[in-house]
Protein backbone atom coordinates (compact mmCIF):
# COMPACT_ATOMS: atom_id res chain seq x y z
CA UNK A 1 0.00 0.00 0.00
CA UNK A 2 1.38 3.32 -1.26
CA UNK A 3 1.64 6.49 1.57
CA UNK A 4 -1.36 8.27 -0.66
CA UNK A 5 -3.52 5.40 0.01
CA UNK A 6 -2.44 4.96 3.50
CA UNK A 7 -3.19 8.93 4.11
CA UNK A 8 -6.69 8.57 2.71
CA UNK A 9 -7.51 5.81 5.28
CA UNK A 10 -5.73 7.40 8.18
CA UNK A 11 -3.60 4.81 8.41
CA UNK A 12 0.34 5.51 9.92
CA UNK A 13 3.37 4.23 7.46
CA UNK A 14 6.24 2.34 8.47
CA UNK A 15 9.47 2.73 5.86
CA UNK A 16 12.17 0.25 5.72
CA UNK A 17 15.24 1.17 3.02
CA UNK A 18 18.11 -0.33 2.31
CA UNK A 19 21.27 0.36 4.15
CA UNK A 20 23.25 2.00 1.25
CA UNK A 21 20.73 3.89 0.48
CA UNK A 22 20.63 5.35 4.16
CA UNK A 23 21.45 9.18 4.26
CA UNK A 24 19.42 11.57 4.88
CA UNK A 25 18.27 12.93 1.60
CA UNK A 26 16.53 9.80 0.95
CA UNK A 27 14.66 9.70 4.69
CA UNK A 28 13.81 13.13 4.33
CA UNK A 29 12.81 12.38 0.84
CA UNK A 30 10.14 9.37 1.61
CA UNK A 31 9.11 11.35 4.88
CA UNK A 32 7.89 14.22 2.75
CA UNK A 33 5.88 11.63 0.71
CA UNK A 34 4.02 10.83 3.90
CA UNK A 35 6.08 8.32 5.53
CA UNK A 36 5.67 8.40 8.90
CA UNK A 37 8.39 6.06 10.10
CA UNK A 38 11.50 5.72 7.79
CA UNK A 39 14.44 3.39 9.49
CA UNK A 40 17.14 1.67 7.79
CA UNK A 41 17.01 -2.20 7.16
CA UNK A 42 19.91 -2.60 9.87
CA UNK A 43 17.32 -1.07 13.04
CA UNK A 44 15.28 -4.07 11.93
CA UNK A 45 18.11 -6.39 12.77
CA UNK A 46 19.15 -5.04 16.32
CA UNK A 47 17.52 -5.32 20.29
CA UNK A 48 15.66 -2.28 18.52
CA UNK A 49 13.13 -4.71 16.76
CA UNK A 50 11.44 -5.60 19.36
CA UNK A 51 10.04 -1.62 20.13
CA UNK A 52 9.34 -1.04 16.32
CA UNK A 53 7.73 -4.58 16.55
CA UNK A 54 5.40 -2.53 19.96
CA UNK A 55 5.38 0.50 17.83
CA UNK A 56 3.68 -1.95 14.69
CA UNK A 57 1.34 -3.32 17.63
CA UNK A 58 0.06 -0.38 18.87
CA UNK A 59 -0.57 1.18 15.05
CA UNK A 60 -2.70 -2.56 14.60
CA UNK A 61 -4.86 -2.10 17.55
CA UNK A 62 -5.09 1.73 17.10
CA UNK A 63 -6.55 0.80 13.17
CA UNK A 64 -8.55 -2.09 14.12
CA UNK A 65 -10.14 0.16 17.27
CA UNK A 66 -11.07 2.83 14.16
CA UNK A 67 -12.90 0.35 12.46
CA UNK A 68 -14.72 -1.16 15.29
CA UNK A 69 -15.88 2.54 15.92
CA UNK A 70 -16.72 3.31 12.03
CA UNK A 71 -18.71 -0.12 12.45
CA UNK A 72 -20.97 0.59 15.60
CA UNK A 73 -21.48 4.63 14.15
CA UNK A 74 -22.65 2.49 10.64
CA UNK A 75 -25.05 0.36 13.05
CA UNK A 76 -26.77 3.58 14.48
CA UNK A 77 -27.30 5.32 11.73
CA UNK A 78 -28.79 2.37 10.39
CA UNK A 79 -31.15 1.93 13.37
CA UNK A 80 -31.73 5.53 13.55
CA UNK A 81 -32.72 5.43 9.91
CA UNK A 82 -34.94 2.72 10.64
CA UNK A 83 -36.33 4.61 13.48
CA UNK A 84 -37.18 7.85 11.92
CA UNK A 85 -38.57 5.78 8.68
CA UNK A 86 -41.25 4.06 10.60
CA UNK A 87 -42.55 7.11 12.81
Amino acid sequence: MGTDAAKERKLQTISIINDKARNPETIEELKALGGDIVVPESYTKTWEKQKLSNLEGQLKKSEAAQRHRMKVEMAAREIQKHYLVEK
